[in-house]
């Protein structure tokens, strides 16, 4: 506990310092956009490797083995395609927000139902995140996990409403140092000490656990996740260049690929053994029960690490959607501006609290639902407009079709009796279908939006 106290200590003073130093909108939300390829590299991977792929993944692993992994490495496939045919783009732009690239790219409207969709969606991404800090910290204190929830809530919130993303920026060097070092030694600590039969340990890409089919859906919907991402693009946006976001992309995108096989091997060990985790999960069974004390802590405190670097990159950039975004009160006086954001921090924060309290407690669950709303409403046409950006607009009214009309198919799987009528109609039918159908038409008419766009005036040389 006292180690833990001093961490968070850590964190919050980090925020102190910076709270003093950002002086506008631009630094509270982009770091001044003058980030070394080494920091928006590790940032991107802190920023990604969170609860999902530190407590879920393991869970994952544990129950329906190695093909688990495509929940992450889908991830790392989408930066490595992100830093082929987006990064250097998104940077090009000199957006604010990833709504403010739509706007660029597709109009005013779209810009709006864009932010919207993002903001709805982190709520439930970040409740995920709260929901995961609650299971470590029960885990490591055994307090009552809602009460601990509480606790840990105040204290990512008010860290984000501090410092923003300069704050976020410096701690995930030191946050993804300490998950690396956890997953590393925990992998190799529990093979060495305690080998398990190598034959009950199995690399297939699918089994009956995790179809085919499956496999199609992560390729697709939770892929498309990361490959075109609000808080992904937060990072590219604070680089110093093009070329160093192309890079930085394409780095993490390979290191994701090397965590998620390490994450999986903890998982697969655990299921080899034949362990009963119970409510703590499998890390929580793996701190509490098979490791040493010290080793144990670094594990804690590393996937904490993931957590909140996680949690504070999306609390701060969906603040800054709603500032920048729906409510786009452009004032000149930029100090009210930062207010306003901070403000916006802590109704974030207590929102994803309410949602982590009420929601599913399946983390890869929750992460899911969050993700197809997102990706087939607004993937797909933005794709489409990154890869027109330098050539067309996308006429306005296709784009904003192709954006409804995905995420309201995204949206329906989340209501049983609609899918349990196209189930009744269509023999076979997968409740999972209907956001890879609404990305398979917003993909059209985005493509339509972009034959009768308008192209872009450049300047005489």
């Amino acid at each position: 506990m006292t180690v833990l106290a001093v961490y968070l200590i850590f964190l919050l003073t980090i925020g102190i310092i910076d709270f003093r130093k950002v002086q506008d909108f631009n630094g509270y939300v982009l770091a001044g956009r003058r980030q070394s390829l080494a920091i928006v590299t590790v940032s991107l991977m802190a920023s990604m490797i969170g609860s999902g792929s530190t407590i879920g993944l393991t869970d994952k692993a544990f129950a329906k083995g190695f093909p688990a992994i495509w929940f992450l490495a889908v991830g790392g496939i989408g930066l490595l395609l992100q830093s082929w045919l987006l990064s250097e783009k998104v940077r090009a732009s000199r957006a604010v927000t990833l709504p403010d690239l739509a706007q660029k790219t597709m109009g005013s409207q779209t810009r709006f139902l864009v932010a919207l969709i993002i903001v709805v969606t982190w709520i439930g991404i970040i409740a995920a995140q709260f929901i995961a800090t609650g299971k470590i910290l029960t885990a490591l204190t055994g307090f009552d996990s809602r009460g601990i929830l509480a606790l840990a809530a105040v204290i990512i919130v008010l860290y984000s409403f501090l410092g923003g993303q300069a704050s976020i920026l410096k701690t995930d060097f030191l946050q993804f140092t300490l998950l690396a070092t956890a997953i590393f030694f925990t992998v190799f600590f529990l093979y060495i000490s305690q080998p398990v039969d190598a034959r009950k340990i199995s690399f297939e890409l699918t089994n009956e656990a995790f179809t085919a089919r499956e496999l199609f859906y992560y390729l697709t919907i939770v892929m498309g996740s990361y490959f075109i991402c609000p808080m992904m693009f937060s990072r590219l946006l604070t680089a110093k260049n093009p070329k160093t976001a192309r890079r930085s992309s394409l780095l993490a995108g390979f290191g994701v690929l090397v965590f998620a096989f390490f994450i999986v091997l903890t998982g697969l060990w655990a299921q080899a053994r034949g362990i009963a985790p119970g409510k703590t999960g499998v890390l929580g069974y793996i701190f509490l029960k098979e490791l040493p004390k010290a080793g144990g802590l670094v594990l804690i405190l590393g996937v904490l690490s993931a957590i909140i670097s996680t949690t504070d990159t999306c609390i701060v950039m969906t603040a800054s959607i709603i500032e920048h975004d729906l409510l786009g009160r452009r004032t000149a006086n930029v100090g009210n501006e930062v207010d306003r954001t901070r403000s916006l921090v802590l109704l974030i924060g207590a929102l994803g609290y309410l949602t982590a309290l009420w929601g599913n407690w399946d983390i890869i669950g929750l992460l899911l639902e969050a993700f197809e709303f997102y990706t087939a409403g607004i993937v797909p046409a933005l794709f489409v407009a990154l890869i027109m950006i330098r050539k067309k607009t996308l006429a306005p009214a296709w784009s904003f079709a192709a954006v409804f009309t995905g995420g309201v198919l995204g949206l329906l799987p989340k209501i049983t009796p609609v899918v349990d009528g196209f189930a009744a109609l269509i023999p076979g039918f997968w409740a999972k279908s209907l956001p890879i159908i609404g990305m398979g038409l917003s993909l059209v008419l985005a493509i339509i939006a972009a034959r009768k766009g308008r192209p872009v005036k450049t300047s005489p040389a």
